[in-house]
C-alpha cells in the first residue's frame, strides 16, 4: 500500500497526515479551529453567489413578514442585544459622518489645486509641462470625485449627522 505523504495545514501550519479517501484535496487538519475556519470559508465562498443572493434575500422578506414584531421584543428580551446593537449603529454612524466630511476635503482640494493651476505662468520647461499633465490629472480625478457626489449609503445616513448630503 502508498503512503500518504504528510501536507501542511492552511490555518495552523502544522504538518498533518490528510485521511485516505481525501488524500489529494485535504487541505486543513483535523483541529477543531482548522475545520471551522475551513467550514467559514466555504460558507463565505456559498453564500457570495449571485444566484444565491437572490434566494437568500426572498428568504429573509418572506421571513420578515412572517414575523413583523421580532426585533422589538428581541430588544424587550435581550438587553445585552440592544448594547451591542446602539454600539454597532453608533459606530455606523461615526464612519458616514466621516466619510461625508472627505467628500467636503475632496471639494476644497479642487479649489485649491484650481487656484494654484491658474496661478501657473507661461510654460518654461519640459518639468514645468510634466507637472502641469500630472496637476491635470489630479484635478479631473478629484472634480470626478466631488461631481459623482456620495454614495448612496453615505447620502441616507450623512443627513442624520448635521450635514447636506
Amino acid at each position: 500500500m502508498k503512503k500518504i505523504a504528510e501536507k501542511c495545514c492552511r490555518n495552523c501550519r502544522d504538518p498533518f497526515t490528510p485521511k485516505p479517501q481525501a488524500a489529494k484535496v485535504q487541505k486543513y487538519c483535523d483541529k477543531k479551529e482548522c475545520q471551522q475556519v475551513r467550514q467559514q470559508k466555504k460558507y463565505r465562498r456559498w453564500i457570495a453567489k449571485p444566484e444565491k443572493a437572490a434566494a437568500r434575500r426572498e428568504y429573509y422578506r418572506t421571513w420578515a413578514k412572517d414575523n413583523p414584531d421580532y426585533w422589538k421584543q428581541r430588544r424587550v428580551d435581550d438587553p445585552d442585544y440592544v448594547e451591542r446593537d446602539n454600539k454597532r449603529r453608533a459606530a455606523s454612524l461615526r464612519k458616514a459622518r466621516c466619510s461625508a466630511k472627505q467628500t467636503d476635503w475632496r471639494k476644497i482640494a479642487v479649489e485649491r489645486l484650481d487656484a494654484i493651476e491658474t496661478m501657473g505662468g507661461p510654460v518654461c520647461s519640459a518639468k514645468q509641462t510634466d507637472l502641469s499633465r500630472r496637476m491635470g490629472a489630479m484635478l479631473g480625478y478629484l472634480r470626478w470625485t466631488v461631481e459623482a457626489g456620495p454614495s448612496a449609503k453615505q447620502t441616507g445616513i450623512a443627513w442624520l449627522g448635521g450635514t447636506a448630503g
